[in-house]
């Protein structure tokens, strides 16, 4: 996604919503020398930062779930590793454990 994105100039000083779906492969150990091939749907934001940008992240990947008749088979999860500077008085607060 990044390399079309910047080949078309999409990514320059602006705001961009970008989304695909499609056919991905992934190498495996256990197939020596095969891929394996499975389908992934994503969607980036760029250019854009702050928690209405999270929001509406989730409510589009609810409507996807939706869409694909699995949305009473799907849990979302969320999590956060915080601020910098969160994350730093947490590792004061935690005697230097990372």
């Amino acid at each position: 996604m990044y390399a079309p994105a910047i080949e078309h100039g999409l990514l320059y000083n602006q705001e961009q919503r970008l989304w695909y779906i499609g056919p991905m492969f992934r190498h495996e150990r256990p197939q020596k020398g095969r891929y394996r091939q499975f389908h992934q749907l994503a969607a980036k934001f760029f250019g854009l930062q702050g928690p209405d940008i999270d929001a509406e992240l989730i409510m589009l990947t609810a409507r996807w779930w939706r869409a694909l008749g699995i949305s009473e088979h799907v849990t979302l999860e969320l999590n956060s590793i915080g601020s910098l500077e969160a994350r730093a008085n947490y590792r004061e607060c935690a005697g230097g454990i990372p």
